[in-house]
């Protein structure tokens, strides 16, 4: 590792580490032979410019500054290569770091001793020339690495803290950590003492101590590492969130699977899951349903249940709509899921219940007022004993012992998740939805689990719809499905967009969490890698455009996305991706605002920064989805806009439709989906700028393409000419704002 005087500021502690202790790949393990102990900015700039040319043929060499690449060039000789390098920004140069994947030959080091540069790092010195025309600046810092592959560096900035080593080790943020290395230390200098300790934010498997007898850094590891390792600081204080707001008590063995992560579940234990243990104080659930004579109805209760259910009613061939309300507070509130099933076309979630299904008294008082009049109340009598007179005329109502009857119908104690199913197959006989096709649900819902729990559902669901109510019937009738015969599947609308850009053949993503775009953002972490993908959470917004930017230059169409507050962070760089022409997708989640604003409600307000939001002219495309299954084709269309004009496209939609769950016709996959993978065909010559092309259309060559005439372009948010480079000639200018509004 090496330590630093201080971070990017003064006030910033920084250090840097390796994983392996054996590596000398890159700057962490690399010999510095000559000048002063690189800065934390250095290092980050030698291990970019490292990592760059050991992807490339020798010789290569690279510029950079900031960590951005200023020239990348290959060539016959090291010094070839370095001038070719120098000639894409000889401009920017000054303060910038080499990088070398071949020793430096005495041609190459004269060049490097005669330039303004900060540092150079390569596989070597070739002789003792070489090194007497670096020693002509005796302030270069020259470091020599192995010429191995840089890949097993990790390099973080370090979170500095000075903490006490005592009998148990070291404690940070309630995990202990402790190694017979620490220990001997103590018993040898004192039995208590305080250290510098190191934290990597990103991985608590271990942290870093240093000796305070020789300053070295002592590598100690968590005493709970299955739980820590490859666990974030931002993930632990979620857990222990999660753990004091729910009481759950944490049971480490056998609990992890390849599929989940230590906050997964946490999360599902805090939510009481089949399955999950040590929760105390069991959840009252508001529970409902609201269903319609002519055919059209809404349920509202817990979220399993529902998803159940309107999953069952869209494989029965009937129309869905859903629409959810959610506490915006960290401490949460009542939340409502309503489900609208109808026989024909469902256009909207609907003002008024017809059913209500209530499972306890609150529930009954609380959602009773959304009823219609004469609508039916069916009610677990167990639990619900008061009911005015005047509600008995108002309102329909059918009481059962639903409690009592699960416990008949499965046994044991009747729990309360039991009640759900069984009032499931309740509901499934007054619409007359198809069984087997619920059976396959249920059975899908609890894969992976104990075949018990998922039999165990299926009886309590059994035992619900073959209760007879005697005056359902009479109350209640559900007309046929029109979309008889007909292959559908039920989503949410940020579902259907996030599988239409898998379609369009987006591979690339990056993006930062916020409600209720984070459904968009997880989905794509989980499917992207089925596909060769990845999708990458960043540490800000700014970032993560950054980096989708950077993929989209790369020659791969992708996408970033967020709610108001985010896109406003975008901004800038999505202005950047106007001026480079670089296609580009951006999702705008729209919620309430301004500000953090109400994240959980509905309000179409991002219309303005969508369109104009940028300094400067900075015209893209938006468009808008009106419905789940415009979201799936919508975000197809975004892609091949995008990738046609050389574009960035904003996907602008809000949270109803994010949330909402409809059913729909299944996209004929076979012909829709598409690959965009990058051509790397090699070509004569190429002007992605090119002021002859007939429709003013820029057209990007995927970065590694061969261009036989040499002429690589660059990318810049300047003005720019035919090839990329900067420019303020004013001959441009009429041509540049002829050719953003012809793209049109």
């Amino acid at each position: 590792m090496r330590t630093f005087a201080h971070g990017e500021n003064p006030h910033q502690e920084a250090a840097a580490y390796r994983r392996s202790e054996q590596s000398t790949a890159g700057p962490l393990g690399a010999q510095l032979v000559q000048g002063s102990e690189p800065t934390l900015n250095d290092l980050l700039d030698l291990d970019a410019g490292a990592r760059l040319v050991a992807d490339l043929p020798i010789p290569s060499a690279a510029l950079v500054r900031h960590t951005d690449p200023i020239g990348v060039a290959t060539a016959e000789t090291p010094l070839g290569a370095l001038r070719r390098a120098l000639e894409t920004d000889s401009v920017a140069t000054s303060g910038a770091i080499i990088a070398l994947n071949t020793p430096i030959d005495q041609a190459a080091a004269a060049e490097i001793a005669n330039g303004s540069y900060e540092a150079v790092i390569a596989p070597g010195v070739a002789d003792e020339a070489a090194a007497r025309a670096l020693g002509a600046r005796a302030d270069l810092r020259v470091l020599i690495y192995a010429a191995a592959h840089p890949s097993t560096l990790d390099i973080i900035a370090g979170i500095g803290k000075t903490m006490t080593v005592g009998n148990e080790g070291i404690v940070s943020d309630y995990i202990r950590f402790n190694s017979p290395e620490l220990q001997e230390l103590r018993r040898s200098h004192a039995l208590k003492f305080s250290v510098p300790v190191k934290i990597n934010p990103e991985d608590l498997g271990a942290v870093f101590v240093q000796s305070p007898v020789d300053k070295r850094w002592l590598t100690v590891p968590s005493c709970f590492l299955e739980y820590s390792e490859g666990l974030s600081l931002v993930q632990h204080r979620a857990i222990r969130k999660l753990a004091k707001d729910h009481r759950v008590i944490p049971v480490i063995d056998s609990l992890f699977s390849t599929s989940e992560t230590p906050l997964s579940v946490f999360e599902k234990l805090a939510a009481d899951v089949e399955g999950g243990f040590a929760v105390t104080d069991h959840r009252d659930v508001n529970q409902g349903a609201d269903l319609t004579d002519h055919g059209t109805g809404q349920v509202r209760h817990d979220h399993d249940v529902e998803f159940l259910l309107l999953r069952l009613a869209g494989r029965s061939e009937q129309e869905v709509m859903t629409f959810m309300t959610i506490p915006s507070t960290i401490s949460g509130g009542p939340s409502i899921f309503q489900v609208r099933i109808g026989s024909g076309e469902v256009l909207s979630a609907g003002d008024e219940a017809d059913v209500l299904l209530a499972f306890y008294q609150h529930s009954y008082d609380g959602h009773l007022s959304s009823l219609k009049k004469g609508g039916i109340v069916l009610y677990d009598s167990d639990h619900v004993k008061e009911i005015k007179p005047e509600n008995e005329t108002k309102y329909r109502h059918i009481g059962l012992p639903i409690s009592s009857l699960v416990v008949e119908a499965i046994g044991g104690t009747g729990r309360d998740k039991g009640k759900n199913v069984y009032a499931l197959g309740l509901i499934a006989k007054m619409f007359n939805l198809d069984v087997p096709k619920l059976h396959r649900l249920l059975q899908e819902r609890f894969a992976g689990k104990d075949p018990k729990v998922a039999e165990t559902a299926i009886a309590a669901f059994n035992g619900g719809y073959s209760h007879t109510l005697a005056t359902a019937a009479e109350l209640f009738k559900f007309k046929p499905g029109e979309n008889v015969g007909q292959n559908q599947i039920v989503m949410g609308g940020n579902e259907a967009l996030a599988y239409g850009l898998i379609a369009a053949g987006v591979r690339f993503g990056a993006g930062y969490p916020i409600t209720p775009w984070s459904d968009i953002m997880e989905l794509l972490r989980k499917e992207l890698p089925k596909y060769g993908g990845a999708f990458i959470q960043c540490e800000d917004e700014i970032a993560s455009v950054s980096m989708a930017i950077g993929a989209s230059w790369g020659g791969r169409v992708a996408i970033t996305g967020s709610s108001g507050p985010g896109i406003a962070l975008k901004t800038e760089a999505i202005g950047w991706a106007v001026m480079a022409e670089v296609p580009l997708i951006v999702v705008d989640v729209m919620r309430g605002g301004p500000s953090t604003g109400m994240p959980t409600n509905v309000e179409q307000s991002d219309l303005n920064i969508a369109c104009f939001g940028g300094h400067g002219d900075s015209p893209r495309v938006v468009i808008a989805p009106s419905s789940v299954e415009d979201c799936f084709y919508t975000a197809i269309e975004a892609v091949n806009i995008a990738r046609k004009y050389s574009t960035p496209v904003i996907i602008l939609t809000d949270q109803g439709i994010a949330t909402r769950i409809e059913a729909f016709k299944m996209p004929e996959l076979e012909k829709i989906c598409q690959d965009i993978t990058p051509d790397f065909t090699p070509v004569a010559d190429h002007k992605p700028y090119d002021l002859a092309a007939a429709d003013g259309i820029t057209r990007h060559l995927a970065p590694g393409t061969r261009v036989a005439s040499g002429k690589y372009p660059i990318v810049t948010g300047l003005e720019h000419d035919e090839l990329g480079h900067p420019t303020g000639s004013p001959k441009l200018r009429p041509h540049w704002a002829w050719t953003m509004s012809r793209s049109w």
